[in-house]
């Protein structure tokens, strides 16, 4: 019988002594010894060589109920951002099923003075980023963002407040965010995205505006800082789906594209057919290309396992009629697709290439591989042509460049020509 009780006394010891470590951890936290140590934990966890974050204090009940005071976060050149506050009401353990279950995330103010210096980027991102785990935000705030003037060449401010439920597809998706200036100046925006799985019901609901000198058309340095306005709009079940988006910008842009998702077998086709209208953003030189808008008509199926096959992407101009078709794997980043250009007539080129001529020209791209180290094909073709004072009956090459090496390095390169 003794080497039962052992045995006992041993997995009680297994089972207890987690739980234990555990509940002594988070006692603690809650001691100001431990908030100070978790402090200097999470600052050298973070720091880098041109990174640095700093954080005056953590109070409340640590890893339940906790705020953060006074955090700054800095590069080479100094402090760029700046918060006073910071609250999180969240279930920890639900982390156990995978889910980040986040009750209450409050801000004060975050203050960004400028934008961080430009990081390096990964040598190869490893296709789309995803969320490792579902999360789920009954309601975040934060009461006002301050930019600084050399973010958007003025000071902005604003107010946030939302809630969010992302998770895999299947099971839902519930976003709502609205933003609002608060520094005397006009300008909204609001964002409902829904879908319910019980219904297959998908709801888009968008809405921008701004008067002149506003956040959107500063981040797009449009001429003028015009009024911005912008809707997308949608409701219905997924199969069958239709929406409407509508962008206005002054006089400068003017863009109406419907959108639709479709069954299709196993896979959701998505469709677009619409025209962007940019005359107020062109010169002399290149109104001729644009002239009157692009026309753009595209058809895109998601298949089962993650692909996105293009079956036809088309934008038609005076400048010539481009068409992509290809298909993306995004488990492993590569890419196969090949985007053909038809030159339209010369006279569009009038602007930036005066006299040239040809009766037909085209140019066709072929990109395969990953897309950290593809391989590029390009072949230029023209008959009649006439450019600078010179003139060919027929012209041809091709060029070829394998990346095999990295973007960081030279390639290989191939050629040939006809003339």
């Amino acid at each position: 019988m003794g080497w039962k009780r052992g045995t006992l006394v041993a997995l009680a010891v297994l089972v207890l002594a987690p739980a234990l470590l555990v509940a002594a951890t988070v006692g603690w936290l809650q001691t100001t010894t431990g908030k100070r140590q978790l402090v200097d934990l999470i600052e050298s966890q973070a720091a880098g060589p041109e990174f640095s974050l700093e954080i005056g204090a953590i109070e409340g009940s640590p890893p339940f109920d906790m705020a953060l005071r006074d955090l700054a976060v800095a590069d080479a050149d100094g402090v760029w951002l700046r918060l006073d506050r910071a609250t999180l009401d969240w279930t920890p353990l639900s982390l156990l099923r995978g889910v980040v279950d986040i009750r209450q995330l409050a801000l004060g103010t975050l203050a960004v003075d400028r934008l961080p210096a430009t990081a390096e980027p990964a040598e190869d991102a490893g296709g789309f980023p995803t969320l490792p785990v579902a999360l789920r935000v009954e309601r975040m705030v934060a009461e006002r963002i301050d930019l600084g003037a050399p973010v958007l060449g003025a000071p902005v401010g604003i107010a946030v407040e939302g809630s969010a439920r992302l998770d895999d597809i299947a099971d839902g998706l519930d976003v709502t965010l609205a933003a609002r200036r608060i520094d005397g100046t006009p300008g909204d925006g609001r964002l409902t995205l829904l879908y319910r799985p019980e219904d297959d019901r998908l709801t888009v609901d968008l809405a921008l505006g701004e008067p002149e000198g506003g956040i959107v058309a500063r981040a797009l340095a449009l001429p003028g800082l015009p009024p911005v306005a912008a809707t997308l709009a949608g409701d219905g079940p997924l199969d069958g789906w239709r929406g409407r988006l509508t962008a206005q910008a002054g006089g400068l842009v003017d863009a109406a594209i419907d959108l639709s998702v479709d069954d299709a077998g196993d896979s959701r086709r998505l469709g677009l057919t619409g025209r962007v209208v940019v005359d107020g953003l062109l010169d002399d030189a290149t109104g001729p290309l644009l002239a009157g808008g692009l026309d753009l008509t595209a058809t895109v199926l998601l298949r089962p396992g993650g692909d996105v096959e293009a079956e036809t992407l088309q934008i038609a101009a005076p400048a010539g009629a481009l068409v992509v078709e290809g298909v993306f794997d995004p488990g492993d980043n590569s890419l196969d697709a090949t985007a053909r250009f038809a030159l339209g007539a010369p006279a569009a080129y009038a602007g930036i290439a005066p006299g040239a001529g040809w009766s037909d020209a085209a140019v066709e791209a072929r990109v395969s591989g990953r897309l950290a180290r593809p391989t590029i094909g390009i072949t230029l073709r023209a008959a009649h042509l006439a450019l600078a004072g010179l003139a060919a009956d027929r012209v041809g090459a091709t060029l070829e460049l394998t990346a095999s090496r990295g973007w960081d390095r030279p390639q290989p390169l191939a050629g040939s020509g006809t003339l």
